[in-house]
């Protein structure tokens, strides 16, 4: 029997006796890899199909993700602009003081929590670039977008914003900035 040395690694560490054993294992990841690649594959199509009585779902994603979910690759040059159906934060993430939009404030009823969601998915659908907070803070919902370090820069976009929202303004605030 001829023992294999143990194999660590950042969130695993295995310990082998034979490489047979070692055989075993990585084919037996490798049938696992695959299936969870195939059922990834199937995740939207099953959420797409109709089901009577009930509502309906359409994903809408950027179709190098269904390549790369597929198991293709994808390049993406360094200089292609972001698109303007998703985010994407890259860095440590910091909480500072700044600005942010309220774009609506209303009572503690749930209703009040639909609205504030609808009137941030407005404003986030007209300026991508803006991420909406609702929140609740006893006994109002509350909608704030943005992260500005500064007034001036809220003020910059508070007069397009008040074309969604017509009660808005710019509010002291806790804001998140990627470094």
């Amino acid at each position: 029997m001829k023992a294999c040395p143990i194999r660590s690694g950042r969130f695993f560490t295995v310990a082998f006796t034979t490489d047979k054993t070692m055989k075993r294992v990585i084919f037996a990841g490798f049938l696992l890899l695959t299936a969870l690649s195939s059922r990834a594959q199937q995740i939207v199509q099953h959420l797409e199909q109709p089901i009577n009585g009930e509502g309906t779902v359409t994903v809408t994603q950027d179709d190098r993700l269904t390549e790369i979910v597929n198991g293709g690759e994808v390049e993406i040059a360094d200089d292609e602009p972001a698109r303007n159906d998703f985010s994407m934060h890259v860095g440590k993430r910091q909480k500072l003081k700044g600005y942010r939009i309220q774009v609506y404030w209303g009572s503690s009823q749930r209703v009040d929590q639909q609205k504030a969601q609808r009137i941030g998915a407005q404003v986030t659908a007209a300026f991508p670039e803006l991420r909406a907070y609702t929140t609740f803070a006893a006994p109002h919902w509350r909608c704030h977008v943005g992260d500005f370090s500064t007034r001036q820069e809220a003020n910059e976009y508070l007069s397009r914003v008040r074309r969604i929202s017509s009660d808005a303004v710019v509010v002291r605030s806790e804001i998140i900035k990627f470094k």
